[in-house]
Parts: C-alpha cells; structure tokens; sequence
C-alpha cells in the first residue's frame, strides 16, 4: 500500500515530464515537498492538464506514491510521483491534509540516536508493493521504497520491535529534507514520518521463533506471510459434541 491524501499548491506544469508540480506547505524548519502528479483514468484528463488550475490554487489530491524506475537510457530523477485515485479538485485556501499510508516489508533499521528533545529518533527502510505504471518505468515485481523516520517515544518501539523483514502498516506525513553533503553540494531527499502511534507490527516480535529457537523466517511481503506453513503443528478441534 502506498497512499496519499494531501492539500497541495499548484506551482505549474513541468513539460519535460508531462506532469503537474505541487508543494505541500513546509512546517517547522523542513522546506516545502515538491510532489508530481501524472494523469490517470481515475483523475480524467480534464483534471491532470496544463491550465487545469491557476497558479497558487490550493488543490486536494489523492493517489498512489511512486518514484520513477531506472532504466538504462534514463536516470533516477529523485522526484516523488502520485497517479492520482480520484479527480483532482480546489480546495480552501486554508484546508491542511497530509496524510500518507504505508504498508510493506522493512529492508533496512537504523541505530536508534539520541535526540535533544527526548526519546531519540529511528530511520527505517520500506518496501512497499504497488501497481504497474508504465509511465514511471515501474512493473508489478518492482517496490517502492520509503524511507521511515520515527521519534520519541514511537523510536524506542521501533529499535524494539522492528526488524529486517518484519511487516508494518503505518500513517505519517511525506516531507521533503534538504543538507550540504561533505563535498559541499546540496542534496535532498523525501522521507516519510511516522505520526504517533498509527502503526502496527505484524509477526512474532522476537528475532528468533520461540517455539523452535531457530531464526524467525523473513517474509518480503504480508501475503506472503500469511499463506506460509505454520512453524507448529495445528491440531484439528476437540470433539465437543457440538454438530457444527
């Protein structure tokens, strides 16, 4: 899963790649996030076309997260894609959504770091299966990959209980960082962070399968997970008397 719902401004129509270029509102010391919507059925083409909206207009977008697939002939361009679910429409000036949901499988957990503030905070890696788009390079064997930033108290759960394999859903806020690499040039990147407690684990908590002792099995997705082979032998109901 790899959803979004987000009021966004218009900033205009990026020709070189056929899609509309939205910010979503900075908050703290975090710039605004650039995201790009491409046109989709679901949107209809009078919604996702140059001149569709005046500059500046505050717009309700819903959709699906992508980043484009490399490919031989063209470079990662580190842009945040939406194939949007519904059609795009005005919102009010004031109106503040930004709302993404995630599901998938952890690739990659970060050392938990202290933060002044208290509680510390956590980076994750997340694969995220999606559909095919043919515009983004991308084919149903392909995930999208987010990276997970959690704080506080919502930290210490994750250096808990999050592991490399291990499933999660959650709900959190896409935003946009910018930093001065060691060479001295500017970098940025998107991240994803986790609002307090709208997550949720799934699998055995421990590393290791407490019934066997042997190492708990990584799964790459929930479906996956779910049509595995129990790791215990399940016996059949006890004959209660009951015809059903």
């Amino acid at each position: 899963m790899n959803i979004i719902n987000a009021c966004a401004t218009y900033t205009g129509y990026e020709k070189s790649i056929k899609a509309l270029r939205f910010e979503i509102p900075s908050k703290g010391k975090n710039p605004a996030t650039p995201i790009f919507v491409l046109p989709s059925y679901a949107a209809q083409d009078t919604s996702v076309t140059p001149g569709a909206f005046e500059e500046g207009s505050k717009v309700l977008i819903a959709g699906r997260l992508y980043k484009r697939v490399q490919t031989e002939d063209e470079a990662e361009d580190g842009r945040m894609y939406v194939i949007p679910t519904q059609e795009l429409q005005t919102t009010h000036p004031d109106c503040e959504l930004n709302q993404v949901q995630l599901a998938g499988g952890v690739g990659w957990v970060g050392d938990l770091k202290p933060n002044p503030r208290g509680g510390g905070v956590v980076n994750i890696f997340l694969l995220c299966q999606a559909g095919k788009q043919k515009l983004l390079n991308h084919d149903w064997n392909d995930s999208v990959g987010f990276k997970i930033e959690a704080w506080g108290d919502d930290a210490k759960r994750f250096d808990k209980f999050v592991y490399k394999g291990r499933s999660i859903a959650l709900g959190g806020a896409l935003k946009f960082d910018c930093w001065t690499a060691k060479d001295g040039s500017r970098q940025g990147g998107y991240k994803v962070t986790v609002k307090s407690s709208q997550y949720s684990f799934f699998g055995k908590n421990q590393k290791t399968d407490v019934t066997t002792g042997a190492p708990a099995k990584v799964f790459d997705s929930p479906h996956q997970q779910a049509i595995a082979k129990p790791t215990v032998d399940i016996k059949g109901p006890a004959n209660d008397g009951i015809p059903f």
